[in-house]
């Protein structure tokens, strides 16, 4: 039986539990048909998350496991990832600063897997996997780039919240 932290947490790295994590994960969930094994006859929507075995992918991966349309699968540099269990197909990938490697990767992957959906989740690559898998047939979800360049940067951003917020003066706590 598992403890009550590890129903609501998934572990980072494997640790030879993966599979019964997954099974476990939920009590309200055992009963749940396998996402990835729909008895619907129209093709189900392809969804590639990257990062899997970072916190974004996995809990990405493991909120759209909920959803029986969906068919998901998990790209990360780590072939232990624990995105993966949730995943239909799961495949190691070059890492992201081998901007090369890394796109000719998921363009590969993107074919052959038939993905309609690409949800990048590692925050260096949201600036570059549009212009990287520029003409690849797939939708991204991405904000716009200046978005993300401003999220990115911790100064520029304190400086656009604080001219496009409403900011309330600060009363002095009577603790003080």
């Amino acid at each position: 039986h598992l403890p009550d932290y590890a129903r609501t947490q998934l572990p980072m790295r494997n640790c030879g539990r993966l599979k019964r994590f997954r099974k476990n994960y939920e009590p309200g969930m055992k009963n749940v048909q396998n996402p990835n094994q729909t008895n619907n006859k129209e093709k189900p929507i392809r969804v590639l998350v990257t990062a899997a075995g970072g916190p974004a992918g996995v809990n990405t991966l493991r909120l759209l496991s909920l959803y029986p349309h969906l068919e998901l699968y998990a790209v990360d540099i780590d072939p232990h990832s624990a995105g993966q269990v949730f995943a239909k197909s799961f495949q190691v990938v070059a890492p992201f600063r081998d901007k090369e490697n890394y796109a000719n990767d998921l363009r590969r992957l993107i074919g052959v897997w038939e993905i309609d959906v690409l949800i990048p989740t590692l925050a260096d690559e949201l600036h570059a996997v549009q212009t990287m898998l520029m003409g690849v047939d797939v939708h991204m979800v991405i904000s716009p780039e200046e978005v993300t360049t401003l999220c990115a940067d911790k100064a520029k951003f304190y400086t656009w919240a604080t001219e496009n917020f409403p900011m309330r003066p600060t009363q002095k706590s009577s603790l003080y």
